[in-house]
């Protein structure tokens, strides 16, 4: 990395939908490297700076060349970027904002809905709030918010959590409301034991992520 510019102080991240495994080696600005390492189902306390994204700050002086070596596993695509400081801080605070208006929409969605619920006594309602509280959530994960906000920050396993229990818990509360909203039962038996199927497959799924979690957190301790 050449630094053209006049800035000495940078940011090197790693965008939160990126799960992966890193070994990362920086320059320190004393002639040496400091090697960092993490997950992507690492603790939130182990990160060398509190944001979404993993971050790491980076000194390079201006008009001078900076070499940085890095080892990943990753199972899919990733993205990574370089930001002087002041860019990285401007960048963060209008993702914020959108992020803040994304999910104080679907927030006030879900409330809706379970107000309807209340209201009316349909249960299609009640499955529809569940679903966009439990896809928010998903989603929060996969862009980091869930793990600065929702996820104990001592606790490992992140990925497996976005994945593995709110993945099922949202698809199986999309069948759930489906199969209520379309009436699938009044036209297609056969249609409707399938949507059946699924609900009983994604529930497993989704209990079996806590059997499996507890496992692995017993072999691992």
């Amino acid at each position: 990395v050449v630094n053209r510019s006049t800035n000495k102080d940078w940011v090197f991240a790693f965008l939160p939908m990126s799960q992966i495994d890193t070994e990362i080696y920086l320059p320190n600005g004393q002639g040496g490297y400091d090697r960092h390492v993490t997950s992507a189902n690492a603790p939130f306390s182990e990160r060398l700076i509190p944001h979404r994204y993993v971050v790491y700050p980076l000194e390079i002086a201006p008009g001078t060349l900076a070499t940085i070596y890095m080892h990943m596993y990753a199972e899919q695509t990733y993205s990574m970027g370089l930001w002087s400081h002041a860019g990285f801080l401007k960048h963060s605070r209008d993702d914020e904002l959108l992020l803040g208006l994304f999910y104080g929409m679907a927030l006030a969605m879900a409330f809706y809905n379970l107000f309807l619920f209340l209201r009316l006594r349909d249960i299609g309602y009640l499955y529809y709030s569940l679903f966009v509280v439990l896809f928010s959530v998903l989603l929060a994960y996969w862009d980091g918010t869930a793990l600065e906000y929702l996820h104990p920050p001592n606790a490992a396993g992140a990925g497996s959590v976005s994945s593995d229990l709110f993945g099922n818990l949202s698809a199986l509360a999309a069948f759930l409301f489906l199969r209520h909203f379309l009436a699938i039962k009044q036209y297609s038996k056969l249609l409707d034991w399938l949507f059946v199927g699924f609900q009983i497959f994604y529930a497993v799924l989704a209990v079996l992520y806590f059997f499996i979690h507890a496992v692995l957190l017993t072999v691992l301790s």
